[in-house]
């Protein structure tokens, strides 16, 4: 238990760094054109979730997606469901909001669920 605690703590913290990080470039009109750069330092910052178990990298993985966009539009000022026209994940979910809180709900069970996994 005291594992899976300390790894959700984690997860939060960069979630939160990432997000409040981009928001202070976006805010500062630093526009991200091209996402590739931080999508491969979140996918390294994986690598040790997933030295300790799989479940942890599946955890850091949904959580991430669950929580990141709703914490930059909140950090922005934005209305949480706020799709940028940039990325390619906004540019697919703009027209389908139903999707996209359908796949942060399941996005977040599963992260908890891959916590709760490691605790067993």
């Amino acid at each position: 238990m005291i594992v899976s605690t300390l790894l959700l703590i984690s997860i939060l913290l960069i979630v939160y760094y990432f997000a409040k990080i981009d928001s202070d470039h976006i805010n500062k009109l630093e526009f991200i054109d091209d996402h590739t750069s931080r999508w491969m330092l979140r996918a390294l910052i994986s690598i040790p979730f997933a030295i300790i178990s799989i479940y942890a990298a599946i955890a850091y993985a949904m959580i991430f997606w669950a929580l990141f966009d709703t914490l930059l539009n909140k950090f922005r000022g934005k209305p949480l469901s706020y799709m940028g026209s940039t990325a390619k994940t906004d540019i697919f979910f703009s027209k389908r909001l139903k999707l996209y809180w359908a796949t942060k709900i399941v996005a977040l069970s599963l992260g908890i669920y891959s916590l709760i996994l490691i605790s067993s």
